[in-house]
């Protein structure tokens, strides 16, 4: 696929994937009411799906990664920095090599319809299972930067 407007330099076919082949997921087993009275106990953010719910001792991810609600409020997503963890109702959900972060953040942010893959009734929930198998198009890393930092300033305003 060749996108109808890019950047200046930018030349090439985006390459089709799949997001089980531009990322990798972990789960995490933290849970919210563990945070209640360590809100301000140390220096690294937990997220819940309303935002940071407390700073404590550890962490469960050293590097950047975006944070997906699986449970309750399913694909609500955010960019979580470094050295950060999450509750048990969201996964982390990582880059790998070759794919810029805040690229796959817009890219899953506005291309992406979750509903088509909720399950249940009174909890939904989504799995990654099934929304890895997502297709999605793909520029060359340096042409991803660009479109992530684009993105990124756009927010800002």
């Amino acid at each position: 696929m060749k996108p109808h407007l890019r950047f200046k330099n930018f030349h090439g076919s985006w390459q089709k994937s799949t997001l089980y082949s531009i990322t990798s997921i972990k789960s995490s087993d933290r849970k919210a009411s563990d945070y209640e009275k360590y809100y301000d106990s140390g220096e690294y953010p937990v997220f819940d799906v309303k935002g940071e719910i407390a700073n404590v001792k550890d962490y469960d991810s050293d590097k950047p990664y975006i944070a997906i609600v699986k449970d309750g409020s399913v694909g609500k997503i955010f960019l979580c920095p470094e050295k950060s963890s999450v509750i048990s109702t969201i996964n982390y959900l990582y880059n790998k090599e070759n794919i810029d972060i805040l690229f796959l953040y817009h890219l899953i942010a506005h291309q992406i319809s979750w509903e088509k893959y909720i399950v249940g009734t009174s909890i939904p929930h989504i799995y990654y299972k099934d929304y890895s198998l997502e297709q999605v198009y793909v520029p060359k890393y340096n042409e991803q930067k660009k479109i992530g930092q684009f993105f990124k300033e756009l927010d800002s305003y």
